[in-house]
C-alpha cells in the first residue's frame, strides 16, 4: 500500500488523463464511429466471400453449431452415482485432513499478525528503489 501511495502521489493528474485517453477508455462516440463499424462489416463480408467462395454467409458459418448442445444430458441414476462417488472421495479426503489438523500451527493473534506485516513493510521499504521504476 505504501508503494501504491507513493506512486500515486508522484504523478500528475495530466498523466492519468493521458493514459486513459491513449488506452481508449475516453473515446467519444460519434456518427463517424458508427460509419466505421458499418464499413468494417462490409469489409469482413467481402473478405469472407473471397475466402469461402460459396453462397454461405459469414453469419451462417459462425452460427452453424448454435443448435448443438454444449453440455451432457445425464440421467438421474448417473447423477446420483456421480454424487455418491464425490461424497466417498470427500470422506477419504477428510480422513487425510484429520492427520494434518493435528500438525497445524496455532492461529496467530491479531497483534502478532499486524507485527508481522509491519516487519515485512519495514523490510521492503529498506531498499532504495530508483524513482524511474
Amino acid at each position: 500500500m505504501n508503494f501504491l501511495n507513493s506512486a500515486w502521489n508522484s504523478i500528475d493528474a495530466s498523466t492519468v488523463i493521458n493514459c486513459f485517453n491513449k488506452s481508449g477508455f475516453c473515446r467519444k462516440l460519434s456518427d463517424s464511429a458508427v460509419v466505421e463499424d458499418t464499413d468494417e462489416s462490409v469489409i469482413i463480408s467481402k473478405e469472407w466471400q473471397q475466402i469461402a467462395g460459396t453462397n454461405v454467409t459469414f453469419s451462417d458459418y459462425v452460427d452453424c453449431d448454435s443448435s448443438l448442445f454444449a453440455f451432457q444430458q445425464s440421467s438421474l441414476k448417473e447423477i446420483l452415482e456421480q454424487h455418491q462417488a464425490d461424497a466417498n472421495q470427500e470422506d477419504n479426503d477428510d480422513d487425510d485432513d484429520d492427520d494434518k489438523e493435528q500438525e497445524a500451527l496455532p492461529i496467530p493473534t491479531l497483534t502478532a499478525a499486524l507485527e508481522a506485516m509491519d516487519t515485512v513493510r519495514r523490510y521492503v521499504c529498506s531498499f532504495n528503489v530508483d524513482e524511474n521504476v
